[in-house]
C-alpha cells in the first residue's frame, strides 16, 4: 500500500513523475500527492517513488519492509576502490573443498531478489547444488552442449529459457539444493 506522509512531504511531485504505473496523482503543485483509487491492486512495488523521495515522505508498506531502505550516496564506493575491484578481479576455476555455510546463500538470495527487472516480475530462478557430483555433471553437460541444440541439463529436469511455459521442471532440484528459499 503507497502512503505518503503529509508532514514529510514537501510536494515536489517526484514520486507521483517516476511512477512506471501512474498510480500517484498530484492536483495542483502545492497538493500533497496521493495514490489513486485501487493503486494497491496494481503497485508493482518497484520502489521508484520511494527512491524519488528525498525526504523519506513515501512508503510502499510491507514490500519493502517497514522501514523503506533509501539510497544514499554515501553508501557508494570511492572512485579508487572500484577501480582496484576491476583491476584485481579474478575468475575463480578451483574452489575449495568447504560447503559455503546455508545460511550465507540464504542471505546472498535475500539480496539479489532487489536486482530490477522489467515491471519488476523478477523473472529468474534459482538452483542450489550442493553435492559435487552434481556439480561435476552438470558442469560436463554444459561443456557438452556447447550452445547448439537442447540442452542436455533439460535430461535432469532444468528448464531451459527456450523451453515454452508450462514445460515440466524437476520441484525436487531445490530440496536436492539442501537449501530452501520461500518464493520471492
Amino acid at each position: 500500500m503507497i502512503t505518503i506522509d503529509s508532514e514529510k512531504c514537501v510536494r515536489c511531485g517526484q514520486c507521483a513523475f517516476v511512477c512506471p504505473m501512474a498510480l500517484i496523482g498530484q492536483e495542483h503543485q502545492d497538493s500533497v500527492p496521493k495514490p489513486i483509487e485501487r493503486a494497491e491492486e496494481f503497485c508493482i512495488a518497484c520502489g521508484h517513488c520511494v527512491a524519488a523521495c528525498d525526504v523519506g515522505a513515501v512508503n510502499v508498506g510491507p514490500v519493502l519492509g517497514e522501514k523503506n531502505e533509501t539510497f544514499s550516496p554515501d553508501h557508494l564506493p570511492t572512485f579508487d576502490q572500484v577501480a582496484v575491484l576491476l583491476k584485481t578481479r579474478r575468475s575463480v576455476r578451483h574452489f575449495r573443498k568447504t560447503a559455503v555455510p546455508e545460511s550465507m546463500i540464504c542471505e546472498l538470495l535475500d539480496v539479489v531478489r532487489w536486482a530490477p527487472s522489467a515491471r519488476n516480475l523478477l523473472p529468474v530462478k534459482w538452483l542450489v547444488v550442493n553435492s559435487p557430483d552434481l556439480v561435476h555433471e552438470l558442469a560436463g553437460l554444459v561443456v557438452e552442449s556447447s550452445g547448439t541444440g537442447p540442452s542436455p541439463c533439460q535430461n535432469l529436469g532444468f528448464r531451459s529459457r527456450h523451453d515454452p511455459p508450462g514445460s515440466p521442471v524437476s520441484d525436487d532440484c531445490l530440496h536436492r539444493s539442501g537449501c530452501s528459499v520461500g518464493g520471492y
